[in-house]
């Protein structure tokens, strides 16, 4: 029973991993895209957009892998440990971190004038999104910690 769902959350890893990897390629594909249609623009700053767009997937892919070795800790029934808690919170810094990449990019390609507004505003909306996730991690991370606590109280008492 425990293989089992163990297997299952492998399995959800993966799919994100996999959705992610279909989202980077179509972030990748949309920018060649983009500069291609406005190659008179953005000639002078192709490069610095495929850095910039490869550059958002490494917070990404960090959040991944240590949601990974969350759980195979889970798996291992080590659920509530103070690793854990270390783990979730790293999930939480890579999705603030994402939120301020994504913020400073909007502002220097808004600088340089070929920040579109509808591309403005679904940035901002995947900020929200990743500032939630980020708080949402933030407070598992601290009620693992207290779990955790609670855990080891209860070994010391029996």
């Amino acid at each position: 029973m425990k293989r089992t769902s163990t297997k299952w959350m492998f399995t959800a890893c993966g799919l994100i991993s996999a959705a992610g990897v279909f989202a980077f390629a179509y972030l990748m594909a949309l920018a060649h895209e983009v500069i291609l249609a406005w190659s008179e623009l953005l000639a002078p700053f192709a490069a610095g957009i495929y850095c910039y767009c490869a550059g958002a997937a490494i917070p990404c892919i960090a959040a991944v892998a240590l949601l990974g070795m969350v759980i195979r800790e889970i798996g291992r029934e080590r659920a509530f440990t103070m690793k854990n808690a270390r783990l979730v919170q790293g999930i939480s810094w890579m999705a603030f971190t994402e939120c301020i990449y994504i913020a400073a990019g909007i502002v220097g390609w808004s600088m340089a004038g070929i920040m579109h507004p509808g591309v403005i505003l679904i940035a901002l909306a995947v900020i929200m999104l990743g500032a939630g996730v980020g708080i949402l991690a933030w407070a598992l991370a601290s009620l693992v910690r207290r779990a955790s606590a609670i855990q080891q109280e209860n070994d010391l008492t029996v």
